[in-house]
């Protein structure tokens, strides 16, 4: 493409983004940046399920020396939790749930299949070999309830069932399912004081089922005559879990559990048709869904467990919506959602109307948004526009503005995974130079700084001397760069003349939390100046020091030269 053509493109994509109140310069409250470079270059390491253990971030990497396996971030570098199938083989540690002090998970240490480990940041280790041998248990669907984890596990004895752990070992809940044909207990979510989970027997089908960790029971079968009722997406609100199932005679309509019982919330498409009801999402005394009555397609609906009503027929008519990515944020209702003028976008609900946020991509074509995260009052999310592809947005009180052209120009830049610690947003990215890498939503950095260590330099006979710089750890975008300076602190006699003497320059580019040793190179004549002249062997080291953020400054120190 030439030159002038470019520009002309460039130009107008920018002028299309100022024309929807789309900023390219972000004025949001929190900036992208990488947060660990784990693997140097463009490869990266392919990090996925992010999460909190600790007050730390734990994360599942790929590295060639151990396969995939869980790490942590401690500042800005990587740790391993323990490299559970040694060397370069994968032990695809799978869902991890923390209960009390403890971390667990499921991994293959390559001898004893997929089980049950356990850690507590410093030491992991296996709770039980449950499916003894190299054959898997293959735990699964993790909930914390009181003092113990419940699971759906593998036995040749119960086939798949309901099992719990203390962390030291592992028991049967309850053989739902006798035999060695299992129950396949799903989705066990804690409510209060008991788990609910949807589990399958021959008499009943697939159905909603509770557990206290002592009593286990079917709470209602709702699908009669041994069909299922698949009861699938608990969700809680108010006390209840809001879930959808089928019904004999009604299809697939949304339904609540206290755990005792399991009632009908609403029969939204009349008779027994569904209106297949998914994606809950609870806002104050109001649960949020998905639904079709059979008159308005896919839409989003509400209901506070007594009242049910469409929230609004964004694609009026029989055409449908699609929502997605419900999320509540303060009062108001996020979601990405279609209409025929303005294609798929990020929509907002306050509980009364439905407004369109932005139309980030102009006409019917649609920006996609998904995932939307709340951090420092803002709402960031990934969507595409024409100009950036696949990118990190944010909605402001100012608009909707651009956080990021992470992967610069029409490429995506593979935004994905945010989780939320604490006043940071964690996510996986790739900007094309670092490979797929974890980024992090922070403050903006606005100062940079080295320390420069000790008071004395020592001259070899080489007329070399080093002197030590640190970019503190805290430096969030290092390097720490720039270019040191050796002066004499006043004026000295050169020849005839008084003068302020530069002795040695160096350059450098030290990694935060890391140090380095400067070389200074003093030349012949400047060496004889510092053996007659006491004065000037009084120096001051001055370094001009910038970083990647474009923070600047100038640090100093008096030191003292020994030739």
């Amino acid at each position: 493409m030439t030159g002038p053509v470019r520009f002309c493109l460039s130009a107008a994509l920018a002028l299309i983004m100022l024309a929807c109140g789309v900023t390219a310069a972000s004025g949001a409250a929190l900036e992208a940046r990488l947060a660990v470079d784990g693997v140097p270059g463009p490869s990266g390491f392919a990090p996925s399920g992010l999460g909190e253990f600790q007050g730390q971030l734990y994360f599942e990497a790929e590295i060639a020396s151990t396969g995939r396996e869980i790490y942590r971030l401690e500042g800005r570098r990587m740790v391993l939790l323990s490299d559970i199938w040694p060397g370069p083989e994968t032990s695809n540690p799978g869902p991890r749930e923390v209960l009390g002090n403890l971390l667990f998970f499921r991994a293959d240490d390559g001898v004893n299949g997929s089980e049950l480990w356990k850690s507590d940041g410093t030491t992991t280790s296996m709770v039980s070999d449950l499916n003894p041998g190299p054959d898997s248990s293959n735990p699964t669907a993790f909930a914390a309830m009181g003092s113990h984890l419940y699971l759906s596990a593998y036995t040749p004895a119960t086939g798949t069932e309901l099992f719990r752990t203390d962390g030291n070992s592992i028991e049967l809940v309850k053989d739902i399912n006798p035999g060695t044909d299992g129950s396949n207990p799903g989705d066990i979510t804690t409510l209060g004081n008991r788990i609910i989970f949807r589990a399958s027997t021959a008499a009943l089908g697939t159905e909603p089922w509770t557990s206290d960790g002592t009593t286990t029971a079917n709470i209602a079968n709702l699908n009669a005559g041994g069909n299922s009722s698949f009861p699938s997406d608990f969700t809680e609100m108010g006390g209840w879990l809001y879930f959808g199932a089928t019904a004999t005679g009604i299809g697939s309509e949304p339904h609540r559990t206290d755990g005792v019982t399991a009632p009908l919330v609403s029969n939204i498409s009349p008779g027994a048709n569904s209106s297949s009801p998914s994606t809950f999402e609870p806002l104050g005394d109001r649960i949020y869904f998905r639904a079709n009555d059979g008159s308005s397609g896919i839409e989003p609906w509400q209901t506070d467990g007594t009242n049910t009503a469409i929230a609004s027929d964004v694609a009026p008519g029989p055409d449908s919506s699609e929502p997605t990515d419900l999320t509540a944020v303060g009062a108001n209702l996020y979601l990405t959602a279609s209409d025929p003028v303005n294609g798929r976008e990020p929509r907002r609900f306050d509980g009364t109307t439905m407004s369109l946020v932005s139309d980030l991509w102009p006409g019917d074509v649609g920006s996609f948004p998904a995932d939307y995260v709340e951090a420092s009052g803002d709402v960031y999310f990934r969507a595409r526009s024409e100009a950036t592809g696949y990118e990190l947005w944010a909605i402001t009180p100012n608009g909707v503005e651009l956080v990021r052209d992470i992967l610069a120009g029409w490429n995506d830049g593979q935004v994905d995974g945010f989780y939320r610690l604490g006043d940071l947003v964690y996510f996986t990215a790739d900007d094309g130079l670092h490979g797929d890498e974890i980024w992090k939503l922070a403050p903006p950095d606005q100062t940079v700084t080295v320390r420069i260590a000790g008071k004395r330099v020592k001259l070899k006979r080489n007329g070399t001397g080093r002197l030590k710089l640190t970019c503190p750890t805290a430096e969030e975008t290092g390097p720490c760069a720039g270019k040191l300076t050796l002066k004499t602190r006043g004026k000295v006699k050169v020849g005839k003349k008084r003068k302020v003497v530069t002795l040695a320059t160096a350059q450098f580019s030290i990694e935060a939390g890391q140090s380095r040793s400067l070389a200074l190179r003093f030349s012949a004549a400047y060496r004889r100046l510092l053996a007659r002249n006491r004065a000037a062997r009084r120096v001051r080291a001055i370094a001009a020091v910038r970083d990647t953020n474009g923070n600047r400054a100038r640090i100093s120190a008096s030191l003292k030269l020994i030739p």
